[in-house]
């Protein structure tokens, strides 16, 4: 169980979504090397109110719907009983479902809502080095630094839906 958050402008819109995750994973060890296959997805998706300016000149007061989806593979060898080094690959996903202001003419003819589909990838490797120190009988202090090289994409779709009577 953990908890994120990820920051990034769309435009000149910051955007800073939370997500509560569950977080699963299944580690072999043998000797001193180890593999660590893990998958967290968001089970509490963030909505933030998108207050943009439209073409329009007013706000378009869009909800957008956050979810997060994370999975990668951990390769680790132990130099030191207190040092392990490790690499890997990631790949995380932010998807935002947006649903828009209903606009149409009088009467109720011609309704239209504009739905938007945001998806933001990235993936690629990493490796980095753990260091552990034990505090005799009242735990440890474990401090961790990665480097990682990620490719992103971002797909950008948007959709119109016919909210008018008979449709």
């Amino acid at each position: 169980y953990s908890l994120k958050s990820e920051e990034f402008t769309v435009g000149n819109k910051p955007f800073k979504p939370e997500f509560t995750t569950i977080d699963w994973s299944l580690i072999a060890a043998y000797k001193s090397t180890y593999i660590k296959l893990n998958y967290d997805q968001s089970i509490k998706d963030d909505s933030i109110l998108n207050n943009t300016p439209n073409a329009g000149g007013g706000l378009d007061n869009q909800v957008l719907l956050f979810s997060r989806e994370d999975s990668g593979i951990t390769i680790g060898y132990s130099v030191l009983d207190s040092l392990t080094l490790f690499a890997g690959y990631t790949r995380g996903e932010t998807k935002a479902a947006g649903f828009g202001d209903v606009r149409g003419s009088v009467g109720g003819a011609n309704l239209r809502s504009e739905n938007l589909d945001i998806t933001i990838t990235e993936k690629g490797p990493f490796v980095g080095a753990s260091y552990i120190h034990y505090l005799k009988d009242s735990g440890s202090f474990n401090f961790s630094v990665a480097y990682a090289q990620l490719d992103g994409e971002l797909s950008f779709k948007t959709a119109e839906t016919d909210l008018s009577p008979g449709a």
